[in-house]
């Protein structure tokens, strides 16, 4: 994300840079409140076996999920800054980088560290081919950032559920869960609080 950045102030100068840089740190904001540290709680319980890995990366997203209408009603409020279309897609980018956080704890737990550094930087990669393209263009738009951070995102997901899968086949994984989503919620608010704290 750091190059993101570099290159998009390298070439279209600085309003630009910065335009950028305020929508990277609001998506960041608005996932990392969405989280509240899930992603360190679902490690944890998958870890210790008290969670199955696949009721586990079913709570990740249903906790993205549930925060979709967060996420837009953050963009309306918004609205001197996002309106419309670029608002809805600021949502899609906040819920795809929840599901995807929320996932990476899973698959940490589970599958191949190589699995998780992949899903991890996946998207900074992506977004720095964005920075390319908008280059390119020579813009940056909201919109368009929108879209970029939604479908990188999208795209640690998709591969990150996808290498789950294949593990827990593998290992033949039938385990029974024994902790419920309450105990889960309760030891991620913990963390999560600390995260938000960091991020605003």
């Amino acid at each position: 994300m750091f190059l993101a950045v570099f290159v998009i102030g390298l070439v279209l100068g600085p309003a630009a840079q910065g335009e950028f840089s305020r929508y990277k740190a609001e998506t960041e904001f608005a996932a990392a409140f969405g989280m509240l540290g899930l992603p360190q709680a679902l490690f944890f319980f998958t870890k210790s076996g008290a969670l199955a890995a696949e009721r586990a990366a079913r709570i990740a997203k249903l906790g993205a999920l549930l925060c979709a209408p967060i996420a837009l009603v953050y963009g309306f409020l918004n609205s001197s800054w996002l309106n419309g279309a670029s608002c809805v897609a600021f949502a899609l980018a906040v819920t795809m980088m929840i599901w995807q956080g929320n996932l990476r704890g899973v698959v940490l737990a589970r599958s191949t560290v190589r699995q998780f550094n992949f899903i991890t930087a996946l998207p900074q990669m992506l977004l720095l081919t964005y920075a390319f393209a908008a280059v390119a263009f020579g813009r940056v738009r909201n919109l368009d950032m929108g879209l970029a951070f939604a479908i990188a995102f999208g795209m640690g997901t998709l591969i990150g559920t996808g290498a789950l899968r294949a593990t827990c086949a593998a290992r033949q994984e039938s385990w029974i869960s024994s902790v419920r989503i309450g105990e889960v919620a309760t030891y991620g608010l913990a963390s999560g609080l600390t995260t938000v704290a960091a991020t605003m």
